[in-house]
């Protein structure tokens, strides 16, 4: 009873405060490696970068945006997240990094931290070696460093022009100063910076999804679907799944009324277990050709 009237209390101060933002979070999923061993080895847990959540319930507002949604965010995916309800702001982690005088390759190259550290070894080392009693061991490693810059800043480099050039960077634009980049393309420049990592974005714009997204986290009926492909793909596979969808319901009604229509309680009960059998097979089958539940 006391929790009963926890709950109503709460719901209560969620419809008096416009900002509330309330999540519900169920059991968590097992990792892989958790099942039937009592507990995953930590050397393996330590490696395990998707996240997994499962039976989760979000509001807004007095608002239920999601009930009972699962997630999995795997590992080197970028996911877009559609629609976005007007009545949330989402804000977003560097949305756009700050305008200086550094070309847009560089300020993508500077995130590649194994070259940062490349590179501070390199000044450290050579400044050691000005020194007239530098050791030869000095030497021979600065050697080392500099034989490893060479070939992983060209790497760097090539990396970060065919990063920026899938976020529609020609060449010249990748060598401009990020300062002369208006606010949205700065954004890009983030992504580029970030592009090895998982992504989740929000955006209204087709053509930044279509470019930056190879999956597409669809909101729709309070449930989480997922997507493979662009935005373009997502829509193409909506407007499918609609139709047939919509073709369905017509022969359903079809059915009923006819099963009314003699007044069969059973022929009823039969059509209404044969839409739940194959609606269960769809969704099974549907796993892993593109479109599924998150």
């Amino acid at each position: 009873m006391a929790a009963a009237f926890a709950e109503a209390a709460r719901r209560e101060a969620l419809r008096d405060d416009r900002d509330a933002f309330s999540v519900v979070m169920g059991a968590r999923l097992l990792e892989p490696t958790e099942e039937g061993n009592g507990g995953a080895d930590e050397n393996v847990k330590g490696k395990i970068k998707d996240i997994v959540l499962d039976n989760f319930s979000v509001s807004t507002r007095g608002k239920e945006l999601l009930r009972g949604a699962s997630l999995r965010i795997s590992h080197g995916q970028r996911y877009g997240l559609v629609p976005v309800p007007k009545s949330i702001d989402v804000p977003l982690v560097e949305q756009e990094i700050a305008s200086d005088d550094r070309p847009a390759i560089e300020t993508v190259v500077a995130a590649d931290t194994n070259l940062t550290a490349l590179r501070a070894d390199k000044a450290s080392l050579e400044a050691a070696s000005c020194n007239d009693d530098c050791p030869d061991k000095i030497h021979e490693q600065l050697a080392k460093v500099y034989e490893q810059l060479a070939d992983d800043e060209d790497a760097a480099y090539a990396r970060a022009a065919k990063i920026l050039a899938g976020l529609g960077f020609n060449q010249a634009m990748q060598s401009r100063p990020t300062k002369s980049f208006s606010g949205g393309w700065r954004m890009r420049i983030s992504l580029a910076r970030a592009w090895k990592d998982t992504l989740v974005v929000v955006s209204h714009d087709r053509d930044f999804l279509n470019t930056v997204c190879n999956s597409i986290i669809h909101l729709h009926d309070r449930s989480l679907h997922l997507y493979r492909g662009n935005f373009n793909d997502f829509e193409s596979r909506y407007e499918q799944r609609r139709k047939e969808a919509n073709k369905k319901a017509e022969v359903y009604d079809k059915q009923m009324k006819a099963a009314r229509k003699i007044g069969s309680k059973a022929a009823q009960d039969k059509v209404k277990g044969q839409a739940l059998s194959k609606a269960n097979k769809e969704v099974a089958k549907s796993k892993g050709k593109g479109e599924e539940h998150c």
